[in-house]
């Protein structure tokens, strides 16, 4: 059967009951413990003598086997040796002749598309800080980088279609010519399966791609389609803009199977067979096959053999070589495993008759003693983080990180502290939150900060978040606003404004700008929500002289004035109530102060009494100064005495007729009288009125104010 001595050298091994720790001091495996056998000699009494016989056997055997083991090491030393000047050679031939690989330096570039360009403005957009000029810039940077799309790359120089992640790159972008001026024709020289090496220089980030497709062809570069395989170093995981990488080439068609190597390369210790004929080897590889370096040791000759260009090459011989001890192989096999029952049993006998508890080293939960029981107060030493945990109620429990301790264990918990994170900065960007989850339908990145590099110590950092944001409580991202909102510094509104009411006695929408009053800055347009039941009003301060200009009461006024009603015009009104900017003409008061134009303009009226406006109770106006009504002098305020004129008919008459002053002649009996027609005045003095009035309709007098 095959001894296989395992990849994981932080914890013992145990084969046919013999116990082996690893030293990385001497690269090779000890024995430590023949504690087996040790207690099947104190626990079976009767088999003494042959126990003693098989010590010393087994010892010599365990010596033989370690000084294979330190042969074996020697020559995995040899071979990593040897594995190490094969790629250099490898290496060196390939940038000779370019059979087997191809070497270049090339710059990290952006990738010339409009979604590249659109993630740099947004990127600046964000860095400017609300900084229009700076926007403005930004966009002037777009529209450079648009029209720079359909330009070929320069020499040199490399970029990645759609991200810059190492691990999620699936096609690459190259010139033709790198930084040295070397120049490939990748048309001819990669083909499928072929395998890509890119190492960052400055970073020592290192990504291994498989070539899935025949390069193309374009305008501006060659692309080729690449599968993402392995990657390593200490980076941030991403290629980096103007970063230098070195790309490699390495042909899959030479017969260089580059996984294969790495596996060979990595694994340590080799391969070891314990048989008694090569045919009887069984090969542990994934594919069935033996390996160069694998080590047979020959049961039946105690010869030791390396496996070497497809045959078994003997080396030396073991020191003790010469004993042939072919007989007893079987038996000592024999013995060791009846040895190791027997112990496994005895140690079971002993720990339920003392019920001790066991300490387990492991990197995987232990599962318990021989007859498969843990107990409480067993102690695990996990290998893997060197954390001790107690077995109690049928967990392992670790004191140091349970609920309310100083840890959270990696499965969850809650925290009732304040968490900091403070990452050293470095000169490569980095993260120093990152929190995972399903972004458009698949798992990524959710939420992560960025953090600058020390060079751009005038940029602030920023977190970048790439879920939804279309619930209320949702975190918002930039492509999510600028979608639906205004831009702070500008921008189109495509829909209905609607705002909604403030609270009493404060000023709500506002629109600032230069106030013709005074011109400073400040509420060009406002609301102000009064209190009570009081109408809100829109106040404006800016210029009014222009047709197109918001129009105030007091600009209104001011050209009513000008071309309207002036200050001081009397008219009828058939109100109860005189309108606005009018009062009445009965001798009411007025406020000077707040009707300084109406005073003054009264001022030239005769009788005119401060504050008080003109009395027309009772009065007919009339046009004053001389004419049919004579109303002199020639000024407006005086009042005149009532006067009746001739009617148009001809003076009044009496109803009655008296002597016309012509001769009469009377005759009758007795006598004859006769007198004399004279003339006299007739006085009407009756069936007058107090006033003379045409027919009348009583109207109010009313006057403009100011």
């Amino acid at each position: 059967m095959a001894a296989t001595f395992p990849l994981n050298t932080a914890e013992p091994w145990t084969w046919n009951g013999v116990t082996y720790e690893y030293d990385a001091t001497e690269d090779r495996w000890f024995v430590v413990s023949t504690a087996a056998t040790d207690s099947v000699v104190k626990g079976i009494n009767s088999n003494q003598s042959d126990i003693d016989v098989l010590t010393t056997v087994i010892d010599q055997e365990i010596e033989n086997r370690n000084n294979l083991l330190d042969v074996a090491a020697s020559k995995n030393n040899q071979q990593d040796a040897d594995i190490a000047e094969l790629d250099q050679r490898v290496d060196a031939i390939g940038q000779a002749v370019g059979a087997l690989s191809f070497k270049g330096r090339y710059t990290f570039v952006l990738e010339k598309s409009d979604a590249a360009c659109q993630a740099i403005q947004v990127q600046c957009i964000i860095d400017a800080g609300g900084d229009v000029t700076a926007i403005r810039n930004c966009q002037l940077d777009y529209d450079a980088c648009v029209s720079d799309i359909d330009t070929a790359y320069p020499d040199g120089s490399f970029t990645t279609v759609g991200t810059n992640v190492i691990a999620s790159v699936d096609e690459i972008i190259i010139s033709e010519k790198d930084l040295d001026g070397l120049e490939f024709d990748w048309l001819s020289l990669v083909d499928v399966d072929d395998y890509i090496e890119l190492f960052e220089i400055n970073n020592n980030d290192t990504a291994l791609y498989q070539v899935i497709e025949e390069p193309q062809a374009t305008s501006a570069a060659r692309t080729i389609r690449i599968k993402f395989l392995k990657q390593t170093g200490e980076g941030d995981g991403n290629f980096n803009l103007q970063e230098e990488y070195e790309l490699r080439v390495i042909k899959a068609s030479q017969g260089l199977d580059i996984l294969a190597a790495d596996e060979r390369y990595i694994q340590k210790p080799y391969s070891v067979y314990f048989e008694d004929n090569a045919v009887d080897i069984s090969p542990i590889a994934p594919d069935g096959n033996l390996k160069n370096g694998e080590l047979w040791y020959d049961t039946d000759s105690l010869e030791l053999f390396i496996y070497n260009n497809n045959a078994w090459t003997a080396s030396a011989r073991p020191p003790t070589s010469d004993i042939t001890i072919r007989g007893v192989i079987e038996e000592v096999d024999r013995l060791s495993l009846e040895s190791y029952g027997h112990s496994q049993r005895i140690n079971t006998i002993i720990n339920e008759s003392l019920l001790e508890n066991n300490i387990y080293y492991s990197d995987f939960p232990p599962v318990g003693d021989v007859t498969g029981t843990l107990r409480n107060g067993d102690l695990w030493v996990d290998s893997d983080d060197l954390t001790i945990k107690f077995y109690s109620m049928g967990a392992w429990i670790n004191p140091d990180r349970q609920s309310g301790g100083d840890y959270l264990e990696k499965s969850g918990g809650e925290m009732s502290g304040k968490l900091v994170l403070k990452k050293p900065r470095g000169d490569s960007a980095s993260n120093s939150l990152v929190i995972w989850g399903r972004t458009n339908g698949a798992e990524g990145v959710l939420l992560k900060d960025y953090q600058r590099q020390n060079s751009q110590s005038s940029q602030d950092d920023y977190i970048n978040y790439y879920g939804a944001s279309d619930l209320g409580l949702n975190i918002m991202n930039r492509d999510y606003a600028d979608n639906r909102y205004i831009m702070a510094d500008g921008d189109d509104m495509r829909g209905k404004l609607v705002l909604g009411r403030c609270p009493s006695n404060t000023t709500g929408f506002t629109i600032r700008g230069r106030k013709a009053s005074d011109q400073t800055v400040g509420e060009l347009l406002s609301v102000f929500h009064n209190g009570g039941t009081v109408a809100d009003a829109v106040n404006y301060a800016g210029k009014t002289d222009n047709a197109t200009n918001i129009q105030t009461k007091e600009s209104v006024q001011a050209l009513i004035g000008e071309s309207g009603v002036p200050v001081g015009a009397i008219m009828m009104w058939m109100g109860a109530s005189a309108p606005a900017g009018l009062l009445f003409c009965r001798g009411d008061s007025f406020n000077t102060a707040t009707y300084p134009l109406l005073h003054a303009h009264l001022q030239a009226m005769q009788g005119y009494v401060s504050g008080k406006t003109p009395d027309f109770k009772g009065y007919y106006p009339g046009g004053a100064g001389s004419g049919p009504a004579n109303l002199t002098p020639d000024k407006a305020g005086y009042t005149h005495a009532a006067k009746t004129g001739q009617p148009s008919g001809g003076p009044p008459k009496s109803s009655n007729s008296i002597p016309s002053g012509a001769q009469r002649t009377f005759n009758g009996a007795g006598g004859t009288n006769a007198y004399s027609n004279g003339l006299a005045e007739v006085s009407i003095s009756s069936g007058w009125d107090s006033v003379t009035r045409p027919p009348t309709l009583s109207v109010n007098f009313i006057i403009k104010h100011d």
